[in-house]
């Protein structure tokens, strides 16, 4: 797996987008143990305590994403009080995800029991310059951005550590500042 150099040059590289609203972003699709409730958690209690203020933060997920482990995903985010800050874009062309991706402040893998495998989406996570947020076990894919840099790897059971991560790279979005970048020398070799 890799990236292809070829899909970014014409959406460009941004240096630091302030966004309207703080950012998060996720792409593919949501099977086996792919879920998105431990970011809902992260969210609902940043929220809660004043962390993420009302209205400036959102969650987008790209793809086939409308349901995880065999459950709707909407119910999901009316359940955590997450309606208005989790959008299900469903599928887009590629050039419309990359362009998400550039734009987003934290990028979300979910590998939860993927020790052995990296998603191609790692890799193009990898090429935007975006923070990154994998919640993966430990294995392949928690190797690779350790090396690479630009990603907090936490275990998706980890709560307190999700808080964290979405807390570290919020506070690096309002002072306008990058969270995370992973080192381009080690990336360009993918």
């Amino acid at each position: 797996n890799g990236y292809d150099e070829a899909e970014f040059p014409p959406l460009g590289t941004p240096s630091i987008i302030r966004n309207r609203v703080f950012t998060i972003t996720y792409t593919g699709e949501l099977y086996q143990r792919r879920n998105p409730r431990p970011l809902f958690r992260a969210l609902r209690r940043l929220l809660d305590l004043g962390i993420i203020a009302p209205g400036t933060a959102r969650f987008d997920l790209i793809g086939q994403c409308d349901m995880a482990e065999g459950k709707p995903v909407q119910d999901m985010v009316v359940q955590h009080g997450l309606t208005g800050y989790v959008t299900l874009l469903g599928p887009l062309d590629k050039t419309s995800v990359l362009r998400h991706v550039l734009a987003s402040d934290l990028l979300l893998v979910l590998a939860e029991g993927w020790t052995m495998q990296i998603p191609i989406k790692a890799y193009e996570y990898l090429r935007s310059g975006r923070a990154i947020l994998a919640l993966t076990s430990e294995g392949a894919l928690a190797d690779l951005l350790r090396v690479t840099g630009g990603a907090r790897v936490i275990d998706p059971t980890d709560d307190a550590g999700i808080v964290d991560a979405v807390a570290s790279a919020y506070g690096a979005w309002k002072r306008g500042v990058a969270s995370l970048t992973a080192d381009p020398h080690v990336v360009a070799t993918f």
